[in-house]
């Protein structure tokens, strides 16, 4: 499971002013956007960075070359984070949305395929943030498909859509809720849940007892599991510890009843036994997910998925 990010090359080319950039401003460019990926990967870490061009072949003018900042030391870190992103992508360039020539994406009249493709995949475009026009969570972009019409004539058909966009940390939260549940529907059985479960839900830990919950579930059951920790992620992340003791939940959450918090003990993952009394609620049936709050790592950590529990485990 990967969520696409399709760097928009219109950000990089043919940019107004591009000969006034010096080599600083341009470094201050670069690792923005590489916050940008970085904010993006603490709410998801399965995606992948394609852009339209090789990443070494990005200038501004004859000011500055892409090469120059990925040798400059202070950046090393960065280019690495860069370059991990883009090895994970299934492909590496991308050229025009049609070899055909019969679908293309234009914004104010110029071809673009890294926003083309973040619309047609269902992904997320980014910018290097050169100007106002990309200073947005979402552009606007003319699609335009060439099909056989009336008497079997070709006609050109636009339309105006929307494109997901980012070019500054404030646009990714825009698509927090996106993020949270992109690609999520893909998963149909439960091994496809627990081999996702680090990159689709960076805020919660698992306890390795949960792998052999799973296959119990049922489908409709598994659908309702996988809504729930979506959930429990999303009221993690918006969590202060210092102004709330709990994080505010998104669904029905509650503690076991005294005389029913020894059924909830379970091995953590440090070895020591703990309590794992919180539980979420999940149907059809008496569905329960519970888990502990780690206000140390604010995170949670799942011990159980099933039914409601009637005896020790």
């Amino acid at each position: 499971m990967t969520i696409l990010l399709f760097l928009n090359e219109l950000s990089h080319t043919n940019v107004d002013g591009a000969p006034n950039l010096d080599q600083e401003e341009a470094n201050l460019l670069f690792n923005n956007l590489v916050r940008v990926i970085v904010n993006i990967r603490s709410r998801r870490s399965d995606v992948a960075l394609v852009s339209a061009k090789p990443l070494r072949d990005i200038h501004f003018g004859d000011i500055f070359v892409f090469a120059r900042w990925a040798a400059d030391k202070r950046n090393r870190d960065h280019f690495r984070l860069l370059r991990a992103v883009q090895n994970r992508a299934p492909f590496r360039d991308v050229g025009p949305i049609s070899d055909d020539g019969l679908i293309a994406y234009l914004v104010d009249g110029v071809e673009a395929h890294g926003l083309g493709y973040a619309h047609a995949l269902d992904g997320l475009a980014l910018s290097l943030n050169t100007s106002d026009r990309w200073d947005s969570a979402e552009i606007n972009i003319e699609r335009q498909e060439i099909v056989e019409g009336h008497s079997s004539r070709l006609e050109q058909i636009s339309s105006f859509t929307v494109v997901r966009h980012a070019a500054r940390i404030t646009h990714v939260t825009v698509h927090d809720a996106w993020l949270s549940t992109a690609g999520l529907q893909r998963i149909r059985t439960a091994g496809q849940l627990w081999e996702a479960r680090a990159d689709a839900f960076p805020d919660l830990l698992f306890l390795p007892r949960v792998a052999s919950d799973l296959p119990l579930l049922t489908p409709p059951q598994l659908k309702q599991v996988v809504d729930r920790l979506v959930e429990l992620g999303q009221a993690v992340r918006s969590w202060r510890p210092t102004n709330t003791p709990l994080p505010e939940w998104r669904s029905k959450v509650t503690p076991e009843a005294e005389q029913r918090r020894l059924l909830c003990t379970f091995e953590d993952l440090d070895g020591e036994r703990r309590t794992f009394d919180l539980h979420a609620r999940f149907t059809p049936g008496a569905g329960r997910i519970h888990f502990r709050v780690d206000h140390t790592k604010q995170s949670l950590i799942v011990a159980y998925i099933g039914r409601k529990i009637e005896h020790r485990l």
